[in-house]
């Protein structure tokens, strides 16, 4: 099986719900992974939504996805490839973020975009049961 991991950014909960993950299913056999960022980053020449990820890829894994441009990217891989598994990944409550949360900014801004993303994928990884009700 070949999974696709692309983070939301090169942050703390990047290495603990992509990197090591990726790294200890990497160490099962017939297991092959793939990390990179769906957005493209200055940073990190070659990030960004790749074709050729697509087409490689049986599983796509996106970490907290909540934005416009990961929305179409995500609809193009479902109209396009339909037989891909394309899971979601998530630790937070986006409907529960405090106005004093510095990442409430981020999540009003897209907050029209990231709950249609639940009902175009296989399934939603959360970090903890109270937030898998939530979207259950």
């Amino acid at each position: 099986m070949r999974i696709l991991f692309y983070a939301k950014s090169p942050d703390a909960t990047e290495v603990y719900r992509v990197q090591i993950p990726g790294r200890h299913l990497a160490k099962k056999p017939g297991i092959e992974i793939r990390m990179t960022y769906a957005e493209k980053h200055p940073k990190f020449p070659g990030s960004g939504v790749k074709n050729q990820d697509i087409q490689w890829a049986d599983a796509i894994i996106f970490q907290r996805p909540a934005t416009e441009l990961v929305l179409n990217v995500l609809k193009i891989i479902k109209n396009n490839h339909p037989e891909k598994t394309i899971l979601l990944d998530y630790d937070d409550d986006y409907y529960s973020v405090p106005t004093w949360n510095p990442g409430y900014t981020f999540i009003r801004v897209n907050e029209k975009f990231w709950p249609q993303f639940p009902a175009l994928v296989d399934g939603i990884i959360t970090s903890t049961e109270p937030l898998a009700d939530v979207f259950r």
